[in-house]
């Protein structure tokens, strides 16, 4: 009770985080240096008053003392646990310590409607917490209890739930338990003569792993792993005799021998194990039953003499073995003696059995009325609930209906005046559109206009400029009659109107590239040969509706000249013959 009394409390979960190196020492070393390991973290003056470190402890103590043997004490502790973590209604430190008592069940007197019983509330206390650990713990722990049952649909579902958790959690233990977990799940399972070389190299390679981690791993566990690799292998030279094979699964027992001396937790039940697997390899190398009677009598007088953990099935399996063995040898004394021996220990089995099969249809039957009490006490909180929530529905929906009444009115009238404004908004908007729009319209008519306007200005400027041509050129043709004529004529005169012929055509095809810019391009761009001067010239003229007579005169030659330059320019163009060049080039642009 004195530890109620604290008022400093925190998280239990760290404590239980440092629960597995303790208890790899109590497996491995021993009880004083598990117990010396526990005392030296209690010095710790920051845990010293805390209420949860004080359950802890005792949780500790309790399967420390259990893996030393010792069951009284730790019946007191875990018993003391559990009150004291109910009346502080702390879920996981009373799920902690109904597996502890789980836990000192199942090695203690082996009664395992009570394991199964405290592990199955441990577990539902922490079920979907982060306290991975401890729910892996309980449910390898109830997995072990179906699996002494034969239960092969709850070994399935507990193998399943342990080895989620168990990779969860992520430690080297976790992912250890969680192989182990794996190969029972095969050998419940029909095996052929592959699946058992598979058994036989994981459970090789679980031996080597503890090998390589002997602080972080249980020396418990290892043991097993041999026990079920020496069967698997004894299984294998009932069908084929090898040598190598008989010499390894010796060297294995051997093993087993020298580990079990410093094993406390189920020595005797190892030890029995042991002296049944020497009874076994005798009679498959040597067939000697003398010898092989001599181990199974040990085995006998070990598991009569550990009564706290009784294993009723094997007394009874060596003692039938032991009455055929004396009835064949001519020992009536003895082989009654040993089949009265196999007869109680048959019906403490069943005994057992049927307890177990009692407690465990009580345990069901209790499990289904609490899950029958949690659904009418659900049920009724429903029907409660869906009262008050209807009522609470109910209320809303009139006050809410009263509150819409009393606003429609002003609702309406600010939704009529916010409608009139967006219209009036709306209205403003689409006349400033029209306006907008009439004005664009305005704009490009009048640019379109000037355009117009530049291009009649430029058209009788063009026209004006041809004009001029012609008549310097009708002047130069005068001179040309003079100088026919014998006539005088100044020279420098002359080529000052060559010239100035040049610059005429200059000047036009100026001015045909700013009315038509792109005529000359697209000129080029046609032409199957190089377009000379000339055929510039002619093109130009051309295109401003320039007869040949016109053109003659402009360019200061024959009209003959003009045609067959037309001609030349027709078959440069590539133009067909049917095709009137004066008309194509006037409507090229």
């Amino acid at each position: 009770v004195f530890i109620l009394v604290f008022s400093y409390k925190s998280s239990a979960q760290p404590f239980i985080k440092v629960s597995h190196p303790i208890l790899v020492t109590s497996l491995n070393d021993g009880f004083s240096p598990a117990i010396k390991q526990l005392n030296d973290f209690g010095k710790n003056p920051a845990i010293l008053n805390d209420v949860n470190f004080r359950l802890w402890d005792l949780c500790m103590r309790t399967l420390i003392l259990t893996n030393d043997n010792k069951f009284d004490l730790p019946r007191k502790f875990a018993d003391t646990t559990i009150f004291l973590a109910r009346k502080a209604n702390n879920k996981l430190m009373l799920s902690y310590a109904l597996y502890t008592r789980a836990y000192l069940d199942r090695f203690s007197n082996n009664v395992l409607v009570n394991v199964l019983e405290d592990g199955q509330e441990a577990l539902s206390l922490i079920e979907g917490t982060d306290n991975i650990e401890l729910q892996s713990l309980i449910s390898n722990l109830l997995f072990n209890v179906y699996l002494s049952w034969g239960d092969k649909d709850n070994i399935i579902h507990y193998i399943h739930l342990s080895d989620s958790l168990l990779k969860k959690e992520g430690s080297l233990r976790s992912l250890y338990m969680a192989r182990l977990n794996k190969c029972y799940e095969t050998i419940i399972k029909p095996t052929d003569s592959s699946t058992n070389q598979r058994l036989i190299k994981e459970y090789s390679d679980l031996q080597q792993l503890y090998l390589n981690n002997p602080k972080e791993l249980y020396r418990f566990n290892y043991i097993v792993c041999l026990f079920n690799e020496i069967d698997l292998r004894m299984a294998n030279l009932r069908n084929h005799l090898q040598q190598e094979e008989l010499i390894l699964v010796k060297n294995k027992l051997s093993t087993i021998k020298q580990e079990i001396k410093s094993v406390v937790l189920f020595k005797s039940l190892f030890e029995g194990n042991l002296y049944l697997c020497y009874s076994n390899m005798n009679e498959i190398e040597h067939g000697k039953q003398i010898i092989s009677i001599g181990y199974l009598l040990h085995a006998y007088k070990i598991f009569e003499t550990n009564p706290s953990n009784p294993s009723y099935q094997k007394l009874a399996h060596i003692s039938g073995i032991l009455t055929r063995y004396y009835e064949a040898t001519d020992n009536p004394q003895k082989a009654f003696f040993y089949l009265k021996s196999e007869e109680l220990y048959k019906e403490k089995t069943l005994n057992q059995e049927k307890y177990n099969a009692i407690k465990k249809i009580e345990l069901e039957s209790n499990e289904t009325k609490n899950q029958l009490e949690k659904q009418a006490i659900l049920l009724k909180a429903k029907n409660t609930r869906h009262i008050y929530a209807f009522s609470l529905i109910g209320s809303l929906i009139l006050i809410t209906a009263l509150f819409f009444v009393l606003r429609s009115y002003s609702f309406k009238f600010r939704y009529a005046k916010e409608k009139a404004a967006k219209l009036h908004l709306e209205k403003e908007e689409f006349s400033l559109k029209a306006r907008l729009a009439d004005e664009e319209n305005a704009r490009l008519a009048m640019e379109k206009e000037l355009m117009e306007l530049r291009q009649d200005r430029l058209q009788r400027e063009l026209l004006t400029n041809q004009l001029q041509i012609v008549h310097k050129n009708q002047i130069l043709n005068d001179i040309n009659e003079k100088i026919k004529d014998g006539q005088s004529i100044n020279i420098n005169k002359l080529l000052k109107e060559e010239k100035r012929i040049d610059e005429d055509f200059e000047s036009t095809k100026k001015q045909i590239q700013e009315t038509h810019p792109d005529f000359f391009p697209k000129l080029d761009n046609m032409a199957q040969q190089r377009l000379t001067q000339l055929d510039l010239k002619l093109s130009a003229y051309l295109h401003i509706n320039m007869d040949t007579k016109q053109i003659a005169h402009a360019l200061n030659i024959e009209s003959k000249s003009v045609r067959m330059a037309k001609y030349r320019l027709k078959q440069k163009l590539g133009l067909p013959k049917d095709v009137d060049m004066d008309t194509f080039i006037r409507q090229m642009s």
